[in-house]
């Protein structure tokens, strides 16, 4: 009897554990989004006296 029963809380543990491993490794993270291009490429900037346009570029983030 006691010999079940610790095979039973072995694959109760088991599964317990990989529901926890799929929920943090296999989980869909959500796509973030920079600003608006056309916004920033058509205002035009000011620091120090000096004017500035900004000129978007496309960037991967390596993360994901």
């Amino acid at each position: 009897m006691v010999k079940l029963l610790n095979i039973f809380i072995s694959i109760l543990t088991g599964i317990i554990l990989a529901i926890i491993l799929v929920n943090i490794y296999i989980r869909k993270i959500p796509l973030k989004h920079g600003p608006n291009s056309s916004i920033i490429r058509n205002k035009i900037y000011k620091d120090n006296n000096k004017c500035f346009r900004l000129e978007p570029r496309i960037k991967v983030c390596p993360i994901s």
